[in-house]
Order: C-alpha cells, then sequence, then structure tokens
C-alpha cells in the first residue's frame, strides 16, 4: 500500500500537502502566540517599524524581524492576514528540511527507508505540530539544517564554489528567524564534532575569520538598524535581556536541567520509544560507523546537551534536533541484524491503534460533553481509519515481515485523521480562536463600540480583527455598571463560577459563540 501511494518523492510531498490542506485553510489563530504576531505585525505596519517591533506599546524584542517580515508582506499583499500564507513558510521548511537530509543520506538509505524517514519525522508531534502553526521554529530549524549540511560538505571535500559564505549566511538566517539558538546548535555541533574526530585545530576553515567576519557583518548591520531606528533601550533589551537573562535565569520558561528528558517521550510522539531504543541499540551495537552518522549523533548530544542548560525552555526549542534524531535511528535500523525489538514496539503501537475504535464506541456513551456530540460522526470515520492503517500494519508486520510498510501505514493513518477532522474545523474555530466572537461583537449594531473582556485569555490581541483597543475589566467594575452600553466577551467558565454575574447578564442581548458570549451591556 504505501509503496503504491508513494512512488516518488513528488509524490510524497504532494499527498502529504493534500491531506493537511484543509486544516491549514480552515483553521482560526490561536490566541496564545499566532494572533499575538499578527498584532505586532500590524503595529509595525501602522508605525513604519522594520526592525523593533512592540506588542501594545512595550518592547518586544522576543523574536528577530524575519518572520514578522513575511507577516507583513502577506498583509500588504493580499489586505488582510491569510492563515494558509503564514502556513506555507512552516510547511515548506519542513518540507525542504526532508529534501535536505534525503539528499545528506543519499549514499546509506535506500528510497524505502528514505520515505519511512520522512514519515516518522513529519508525524512526530512537536515536528507535526511546527510545521501546521504561524511560528518562525521551523524556518529556524531549516537554516540549522542547511547550515550543518553545508558544514559536512566542506568537512567531505564535497562543497561547492560558494559554500563557504553559505555557512555564515545560513547561520545568520537561523538567529535572525529566532534568535540566539540558531547559532548556539550549529556552532556547538561543528566544534563537538571537530573534537570527536581530532581535528579540532581545522576549525578555521569552517569557523575562522571569514565565518565570523560575514557574521558579525551581518550582525552589526541589524544591530545598527535596530539602533537608528529605536534608540538604546530597545538594543539592549535585544542583545542582553533576550540573551544572557534567559539562558542565565531566566524570567521565561524556566525549567530545570532534567526538563527535556521529561518532556522527550511525547515530544516525539507516536514514535519515542522507536527512536530511543534505536539510539541506545545504535550505540550499544556499535552501529554508528560513517562521518554521517557520527555528525548526526554529535549534533543530537550536543544540542541536547546546551538546551538543558539554558534556563529557559520549552518542547519546541527541541525542534533541530528531530531531523537527526529520525535519520539517524532509521539508518540504525537499516544496520539492525535484528529488528525483532523494534517489530514488538510497533507490534505493541499497531495494535493500541486498533484498538481505539472498539474502545471508543464502548465508552462514547460516558462522555458527557456537548463538543463530543457534535464530532461523533466524523471521530468514528476518523478512527475507523486508524484502526484499517493500523490493522494494515500489523499485516505488514506479521506475514510480510516488513518494518517500513508498517511504519508508513501508522505515519499514513495520523495524516489521514488530521485530513478527515479538519473540515470540522468551521465549527469548531468557536473554541479554537476568537475570529468569530470579534466578528459577533462587530456585528451588534451601535455605535460607537467600546469592547471589554473578563474571563479571557490573551484578550489584548484581539485587536487584530476588531481594529481597537480592548480593556481586561475585573467583575465587579461590570456589576457597578460603569460600562454600560459596552460589548462584552466573557467564557462560559468565568460566568459560572459568579452567580452575581450570571443574574445580571441575564436581560442583556448575548450571542453564544463557542465556550464564549458576547453580551451587549
Amino acid at each position: 500500500m504505501s509503496k503504491r501511494l508513494f512512488t516518488s518523492n513528488s509524490t510524497y510531498y504532494l499527498l502529504t500537502f493534500i491531506l493537511i490542506l484543509p486544516l491549514i485553510t480552515l483553521r482560526d489563530y490561536t490566541p496564545l502566540n499566532e494572533l499575538r504576531y499578527l498584532s505586532i505585525a500590524d503595529d509595525a505596519l501602522k508605525n513604519g517599524n522594520f526592525f523593533s517591533f512592540y506588542n501594545h506599546g512595550e518592547i518586544y524584542a522576543d523574536k528577530p524581524p524575519l518572520y514578522f517580515w513575511i507577516i507583513m508582506l502577506g498583509k500588504t499583499i493580499f489586505g488582510s492576514h491569510q492563515i494558509w500564507f503564514l502556513s506555507l513558510f512552516s510547511i515548506l521548511p519542513a518540507f525542504i528540511i526532508q529534501y535536505v537530509m534525503d539528499k545528506w543520506t543519499k549514499s546509506e538509505l535506500s528510497e524505502k527507508y528514505q520515505l519511512s524517514a520522512k514519515l516518522l519525522l513529519f508525524t512526530s508531534a512537536i515536528f507535526l505540530a511546527a510545521a501546521l502553526i504561524v511560528r518562525m521554529d521551523m524556518l529556524m530549524c531549516m537554516f540549522i539544517t542547511l547550515s550543518l549540511y553545508t558544514f559536512y560538505k566542506i568537512y567531505s571535500g564535497k562543497e561547492k564554489k560558494y559554500d563557504k559564505y553559505m555557512l555564515p549566511i545560513y547561520i545568520f538566517m537561523a538567529i535572525f528567524s529566532k534568535g540566539p539558538v540558531g547559532a548556539i546548535i550549529p556552532i556547538v555541533s561543528i566544534i563537538s564534532f571537530l573534537a570527536i574526530k581530532g581535528k579540532i585545530k581545522d576549525i578555521g576553515i569552517y569557523l575562522g575569520y571569514r565565518t565570523l567576519g560575514i557574521l558579525l557583518t551581518l550582525c552589526g548591520i541589524w544591530f545598527l538598524l535596530v539602533w537608528l531606528e529605536s534608540g538604546s533601550e530597545y538594543l539592549n533589551n535585544l542583545l542582553f535581556h533576550q540573551t544572557v537573562n534567559r539562558a542565565v535565569k531566566s524570567y521565561h520558561h524556566r525549567e530545570p536541567i532534567y526538563y527535556y528528558l521529561k518532556v522527550f517521550w511525547y515530544s516525539f510522539a507516536p514514535w519515542s520509544v522507536i527512536f530511543f531504543t534505536l539510539f541506545i541499540l545504535g550505540v550499544k551495537n556499535k552501529l554508528i560507523k560513517t562521518d554521517t552518522e557520527k555528525l548526526f549523533m554529535t549534533v543530537i548530544s550536543s544540542s541536547f546537551l546546551s538546551l538543558s542548560i539554558v534556563s529557559s525552555k520549552i518542547e519546541i526549542y527541541m525542534l533541530p534536533i528531530f531531523p537527526f534524531l529520525v535519520y539517524l535511528s532509521v539508518m540504525t535500523l537499516k544496520r539492525l541484524d535484528n529488528k525483532k525489538m523494534i517489530s514488538s514496539i510497533l507490534l505493541i503501537l499497531s495494535i493500541i491503534l486498533a484498538l481505539i475504535l472498539p474502545s471508543f464506541l464502548i465508552g462514547k456513551n460516558y462522555f458527557q460533553l456537548s463538543l463530543l456530540e457534535d464530532l461523533q460522526a466524523i471521530i468514528i470515520i476518523a478512527i475507523s481509519m486508524l484502526s484499517i492503517l493500523s490493522i494494515t500494519s500489523i499485516y505488514y508486520l506479521i506475514a510480510k515481515k516488513n518494518i517500513t510498510s508498517s511504519i508508513n501505514c501508522i505515519a499514513l493513518s495520523i495524516l489521514t485523521i488530521i485530513f478527515i477532522i479538519s473540515f470540522k474545523l468551521p465549527s469548531l474555530n468557536s473554541y479554537i480562536g476568537y475570529k468569530n466572537m470579534c466578528k459577533a461583537g462587530l456585528d451588534i449594531p451601535h455605535e460607537p463600540k467600546q469592547y471589554i473582556t473578563y474571563g479571557i485569555k490573551r484578550p489584548e490581541n484581539m485587536n487584530v480583527f476588531l481594529k481597537q483597543s480592548i480593556s481586561t475589566v475585573d467583575k465587579e467594575d461590570i456589576l457597578s455598571g460603569s460600562y454600560s452600553g459596552h460589548i462584552l466577551f466573557i467564557s462560559t467558565k468565568a460566568l459560572r463560577k459568579s452567580k452575581k454575574l450570571e443574574e445580571f447578564i441575564k436581560n442583556k442581548t448575548t450571542t453564544m459563540v463557542g465556550n464564549k458570549l458576547v453580551v451587549n451591556l
């Protein structure tokens, strides 16, 4: 089945894109980060800023300009923010990463194994999420992958004419996408690999005056333009608050040193156990032999250690490790003489996935969620496909002894579920984002409109839809009647916690939007 579905690289990319296309065209922006990025870009367009960014008047030097430029470009071209356009800058980098990794490993992996590697990578939880959401992480991951591939070409004597100049440019672009981690991972990986190979004296070939000169020149131009646009306070925030303060004693996402060991298991799901097992088997059985495999191992180990030492930690920071761990795992799988352990893990995973359908059918009567009732039909269709493909995976394992086809079936089931569930997104968007809620507020027929919120997370960036600022108020302020004539956005959860609020708005004109209410006070 998998061979017929994915007969070439172009077929793989086309089919994968088709399966995720409904999701990137039908869903709303999430309020925690995506909507904030849009608000920052809108502010920059309004004020004519291109190198310094603000979120409702507060300095926002957390992220470099590149991704905001993309958002600003989309708004300028289309006149409004288009999620399909912004999503391309996550999906296409994900595909480019896979293309580069295939090109890198073509002498060591056949097309059969490369196909499984691509599917394993794309369907790993955090990588898949990063490919589908509007963020700059996949861009950074792409530039890091390109920088390390370029280093390897120079190291192995296969470089092209301009590769020695492209290495620092790729590293800079990684920095310009997300920040210092874009430089830390490639530079630490290169130094560590050269040390392991006993060639640390050759460091000047790769990270010498030319590389450092280009990097410092590009960063210097960027910092100068920041200073000219917004002065010393912004530049200080960019250079110190967002680097040293985050690395040493973070004010944001501060976690213990063992954090990534803890989150590994769900970040690489559903393949975590397979990757971990193959990594251990590769080291234990001395299966990591070629320079490519040793570099991959070095990137994984040095990056994991570097990220763990840094104070600020979240799961998605591990994203640049994913391509190297996945492809190293597949190279190890190919070398394994005895694949029984991996087959057993895949068999258990396939059985668990196949049992989701009967488990849901038995247990659905015990769920009391109204949302689940609305989704019940499409969930049954989706997990039916999951069960069919999981049973097919079991068939390949038991009857055909074909591990790669088994992997491909499970991965295809994940993408198929995304495809099927995506068509229900229009009815789910009221729970996902704020666009429908804001539209309901805009449709209330009275002027001038003034908006307030209570019990809504990150409401300040709703100005993307409302085209004006919004105030967060206390319960007592609402009950006092001082906001009479305003439009209130309130979550049903917050409302249920206060009988007084329920009583207060009982006779008001209200519109239910998902799990939120729009109230004409």
